[in-house]
């Protein structure tokens, strides 16, 4: 009875349907209900319809039988970063009082707001070939909108015309360029930087951190270099993780300001006392690569260099450093997730080319060409983080902020860390009634769609798929039904 109840109640929904809309609607078939059912646009980001082809999941065995068995929940499956809403430690955000001085909180809170703003308007500088060939094209537009002849005017309205054109010429160019400018961190900027930015950058770099942990348990730091360190979110991240190991923390950051704030904070806002840590040093300056270090950071920095060569001698600097794991981040805006593509194309024709082999760890699943990327549809590779903003603001509610990231790990290779291939979630999954949308890119290089189901993928495939989320691994070998038929042909 029940089952005719919801056919009936189906066919009616689907006459009131082709009803209201005045034309025949598209059914979808009772023999394939879920592979042929077209994503509407408010159900998923991406309004393109995406090709969705039959897959084949095959879990690692051991964690299949211990779901089977239930020794282990889906939520914590092998592939899962089991992130939190991030908060930033009471013991740092006890110092902020401290360290603002006279400044009033809420005029900081106000200016930081700004500042933030500003941040994620930015774009990457652009390069003198590119602004010369912007400023002739615009030229042209000019000179073709005034339709002057010049050949009529004497010497003085040539003089008077040209005034004219480069004006206008200006005008517009100010209005389609962003005027990249480097940002001057004084005293009063630091805080202001410190109070709109560092919860969620702690919140970013502590996830990357925590999926290295989670992966590599093996992996022990012993020094730590963070360029571009800022007001010291690297530092208060790794000592979440390996303080007991980390015996040197070496700090860059072209502001002065900013080192002695950091500085400030981990002596609790007290000049007088001694920094807790072991080793802790802060220069301006990244200098030649005479040592190596085992974790190197490089956290929304990569935006506040002038031009494509300073980026990628820099990149090459900071590899040639890393013996460990290189992790880069960037805000997740277009901007810095084209940044982030520029390191990883770089670095890794720095693997091909070079003596000194490396991988990416995290989060591709393949070293060719980003498909996203490739697309060029505007939408940025990015994860997303959760955190409570600080208290001063009064707001009680968790905020969301994205970011984008790559990491490298030297001296290995995929083929020794089988968990590099598995495929990533690279937006939130869509669940509904007994079948789970998950995007992901593979390991083939492309970004794949694909609908899990108990009854297609087993229930242990399908509970994992269900409970997990954007940024996170699916653990398992993902092969389509076509690249497995022409494999046995």
């Amino acid at each position: 009875m029940f089952v005719r109840r919801a056919i009936f109640r189906r066919n009616l929904l689907q006459g009131l349907m082709r009803c209201s809309n005045g034309r025949e609607q598209s059914t979808v078939p009772d023999n394939n209900p879920i592979d042929n059912k077209i994503i509407q646009e408010d159900e998923l980001d991406n309004p393109k319809l995406v090709y969705r082809p039959q897959v084949k999941a095959e879990l690692d065995s051991n964690l299949q039988q211990k779901l089977l068995e239930k020794k282990i929940h889906p939520r914590k499956h092998s592939g899962a970063n089991q992130i939190k809403v991030t908060s930033l430690p009471d013991k740092i955000t006890d110092t902020f009082l401290k360290v603002i001085g006279d400044h009033p909180v809420k005029k900081i809170c106000k200016d930081a707001q700004f500042l933030e703003n500003y941040l994620k308007s930015r774009h990457i500088p652009a390069e003198q070939y590119e602004l010369r060939s912007r400023i002739k094209d615009i030229q042209m537009e000019v000179e073709l909108k005034l339709n002057v002849d010049k050949s009529k005017l004497d010497d003085d309205e040539i003089e008077r015309y040209k005034k004219v054109v480069d004006k206008q010429t200006e005008k517009l160019l100010k209005s389609r360029v962003f005027a990249w400018k480097a940002l001057d961190y004084d005293e009063y900027r630091a805080r202001m930087y410190l109070f709109a930015r560092s919860v969620q950058e702690y919140a970013a770099i502590k996830a990357v951190f925590q999926e290295i942990r989670r992966r590599d348990p093996e992996f022990k730091p012993r020094s730590f270099l963070d360029f571009g360190s800022g007001v010291g979110t690297g530092t208060w991240a790794v000592t979440k993780f390996w303080s007991d190991s980390i015996y040197e923390y070496y700090n860059v950051d072209s502001s002065g300001h900013m080192n002695d704030l950091a500085e400030l904070i981990l002596k609790d806002g007290d000049e007088n006392k001694q920094i807790p840590l072991k080793n802790v040093y802060y220069r301006q300056f990244l200098g030649a690569p005479n040592t190596s270090y085992d974790l190197v950071l490089s956290a929304f920095s990569l935006i506040e260099l002038p031009n494509r060569k300073t980026r990628l001698e820099t990149l090459a600097n900071l590899w040639a450093r890393t013996s460990g794991y290189l992790v880069l981040l960037e805000l997740g805006t277009n901007t810095g997730f084209k940044l982030i593509h520029e390191a990883r194309k770089f670095i890794t024709s720095l693997n091909s080319e070079g003596d000194t082999q490396g991988y990416i760890f995290a989060p591709c699943p393949q070293e060719s060409t980003c498909p996203r990327y490739a697309t060029d549809e505007g939408t940025p590779c990015n994860f997303q983080i959760r955190y409570f903003p600080l208290p001063f603001y009064n707001i009680a509610n968790p905020r969301n902020d994205r970011y984008s990231y790559i990491v490298f790990k030297k001296n290995g290779s995929r083929d020794q860390d089988p968990a590099s291939n598995w495929p990533r979630l690279v937006r939130e999954t869509l669940i509904k009634p007994r079948h789970v949308f998950c995007r992901m890119c593979t390991k083939d290089g492309n970004l794949q769609e694909v609908v899990f189901t108990a009854g297609k993928h087993g229930k242990p495939v399908y509970q994992c798929a269900k409970r997990s989320r954007w940024g996170d691994q699916l653990p398992l070998n993902l092969q389509t039904i076509e690249k497995i038929k022409k494999e046995d042909e």
